[in-house]
């Protein structure tokens, strides 16, 4: 690094350049007359050489500097004039380029929210139907007769072991049948028995299936959701009659079969129920 000159220094400097002048000058000068001898400076060629002060030096070096600051100023000036222009010229082509000019949809903005709901009302489901002993994938519940089972799904209702190994563990879905959600016809059965004394042997949940009537309440809990029936209309059919399957009842249909008279294979009772 340089060190900065202080005046005296300046003043030193200067003065020393012009006594080397004043020699120079001294020593090309010659007498036309006497070739190789000197001719001495006149006062008035040695006044020519003008005397450094040191207020002038002062002044000088803070105007150098006034200088020096403001050429600094002019070019940070353009510097960040430029940077302005830059970044207004992307400012501008933001829009044709695509870039930070989608907005989220509400819907978007929704979805955490709706899931939210969705997930708060599954766990007050599947609380509901634990508190009745029951699982939310896949159970019934009717209040009138305290009927509660889980539902074993898609059992062959032509399979004889099949169907008779799944009523001992709950109510029966029958395979090829809908499920609740689905628009169609949903086919449970169970067992009926002749004595209150035979239900928990033969598992027979739909024992009083009998004393429901029009209006009654019958609640599937599917998947986390709950779902509500009501009773529109009770069948005494033959055990061959399966075409309540496939009966279009104008729109989705919870049927619910057993035998009669209870613990007997002479008919069928069937409660038709819609949702609410």
């Amino acid at each position: 690094m340089f060190k900065r000159k202080n005046a005296a220094d300046i003043l030193r400097e200067r003065q020393h350049k012009k006594n080397k002048k004043i020699h120079d000058l001294q020593s090309v000068t010659h007498d036309p007359g006497l070739p190789g001898k000197s001719k001495p400076l006149s006062e008035s060629e040695q006044d020519a050489f003008e005397e450094v002060i040191p207020q002038e030096l002062i002044r000088e070096r803070k105007h150098i500097r006034t200088q020096t600051a403001a050429r600094r100023v002019v070019a940070q000036s353009g510097t960040f004039i430029f940077m302005v222009s830059l970044a207004a010229t992307i400012i501008v082509l933001l829009p044709f380029l695509g870039i930070g000019t989608r907005k989220p949809s509400v819907q978007n903005r929704l979805e955490p929210t709706i899931d939210l709901k969705k997930e708060d009302i599954e766990a007050k489901v599947i609380k509901e139907a634990e508190s009745l002993g029951l699982d939310a994938r896949f159970s019934l519940y009717v209040p009138k007769i305290d009927a509660k089972s889980v539902v074993i799904e898609n059992v062959d209702i032509g399979n004889e072991s099949e169907y008779l190994a799944a009523l001992k563990k709950g109510v029966a879905h029958g395979k090829g049948t809908f499920f609740p959600g689905q628009g169609k016809n949903i086919f449970l059965f169970s067992h009926s028995v002749s004595a209150p004394e035979y239900i928990k042997t033969y598992n027979a949940v739909f024992y009083n299936l009998k004393d429901l009537g029009l209006g009654d309440e019958i609640i599937v809990y599917f998947s986390g959701v709950k779902y509500v029936y009501h009773i529109d209309e009770k069948v005494i059919t033959t055990p061959r009659d399966v075409s309540f399957l496939t009966k279009d009842y104008g729109g989705e249909a919870l049927i619910l079969q057993t035998c009669d008279p209870p613990g007997t294979t002479l008919r069928r009772l069937l409660v038709i129920a819609k949702p609410i």
